[in-house]
């Protein structure tokens, strides 16, 4: 079902976050989470949208995650208004915190 789709998306998409976020810098002392967003187009192409919430100093590494969950997860299945492909905007949260 959608749901479970949608849940999937969120997992996998945390995961790859997860195992892939690079600390900005040895000395950098930030935290909090970035918003970022992506667009899924009628075609099921992902291209990057914008960063809706910055984190000063770790602008590099956000874009880097960016354009790599765009190279590994290229291809997504279309949203659908009655039956019609269409572009949906995709916003993921990004945390950078020491634990």
């Amino acid at each position: 079902t959608c749901r479970e789709s949608q849940k999937c998306t969120r997992d996998s998409l945390s995961h790859f976050v997860a195992t892939n976020l690079r600390w900005p810098a040895p000395d950098w002392c930030g935290k909090g989470t970035a918003v970022v967003g992506f667009i899924i187009g009628r075609n099921g192409k992902t291209r990057i949208d914008t960063i809706y919430r910055n984190i000063p100093g770790a602008e590099t590494e956000i874009i880097r995650m960016m354009e790599l969950i765009t190279r590994e997860f290229p291809q997504w299945k279309p949203g659908t208004v009655k039956g019609n492909p269409v572009a949906v905007r995709y916003n993921l949260p990004i945390r950078f915190k020491l634990e």
